[in-house]
């Protein structure tokens, strides 16, 4: 069932009025050092009270009951905290559904990674931009020992989500990118990353040249996404990974002796 656009609009003001409240009460209670009249912290006080009230009103035991209502201030904070969040929480996906692709499901699920975790993206897993680099590599080298699909699964899924990544920080990445833009890489950097290949063993099947325009192929999707978050988080400066905030060498690599 489609929930029209205007619905869900208002249901998003209403995310917008539950967010808000939350974080009224939220300063309020822990910030403002005075006090601070909050329907929702005296509404969650009243449940609590109540529900130890409850528990106890039974009992004859004094000593009982106090050990049981000693522990009625930290559940009023616990439950306060979550009281918060799901709040929050429940804002957040009504604020999100209007543009929610897969309706309110889809608009609970992203509320609930941004909330919880760090967020997540479409493709499984974050791939570093070294295994995208490793899959172009072993793809253009090497097809035929190459484990074709989850290699090329690999290269899909890393280069979509560095570059959803990099536009989530605010980096200036095309969703696409185009194939004529080449990569900064050079033919003889190329030949020298072969060569390090042949020192550790590893099987070369094609030639060099023949290899180069597949390589770039596959580079060149996630190259800019891959050296603009590298730029923006300032990592450690690697050969082929682009300029850092600071003018520095760049760290060869180091294979440890076997």
């Amino acid at each position: 069932m489609s929930v029209p656009l205007v619905a869900r609009c208002v249901a998003a003001a209403f995310g917008a009025a539950f967010i808000l409240g939350a974080w009224a009460s939220a300063i309020g209670t822990l910030i403002v050092p005075r006090q601070v009249a909050s329907r929702l912290t005296r509404w969650v006080e009243r449940v609590v009270v109540t529900v130890y009230w409850f528990v106890t009103r039974r009992m004859t035991d004094f000593r009982r009951v106090d050990r049981i209502l000693a522990t009625q201030v930290a559940a009023i904070l616990i439950i306060q905290l979550f009281t918060w969040m799901a709040l929050a929480f429940c804002g957040f996906t009504l604020l999100l559904w209007p543009w929610a692709k897969l309706g309110i499901a889809s608009a609970f699920s992203d509320a609930g990674s941004s909330m919880f975790t760090l967020g997540y993206d479409e493709p499984a897993g974050a791939w570093p931009a070294a295994v995208v680099f490793a899959a172009a590599m072993y793809l253009a080298l090497s097809p035929k020992a190459a484990p074709t699909v989850p290699a090329r699964l690999c290269l899909r899924g890393g280069f979509e989500c560095l570059t959803r990544i990099a536009q989530a920080m605010g980096c200036d990445v095309p969703s696409v990118a185009a194939p004529a833009a080449g990569i900064t890489v050079t033919y003889e950097e190329f030949l020298e990353g072969i060569e390090r290949l042949h020192e550790i063993g590893f099987e070369i099947e094609r030639d060099p040249a023949e290899a180069w325009p597949d390589f770039v192929g596959w580079r060149v999707n996630y190259e800019k996404a891959a050296f603009a978050i590298a730029l923006a988080i300032d990592a450690v400066p690697a050969y082929w990974s682009g300029l850092r905030r600071h003018s520095v060498q760049p760290i060869p690599p180091y294979r440890p002796p076997a």
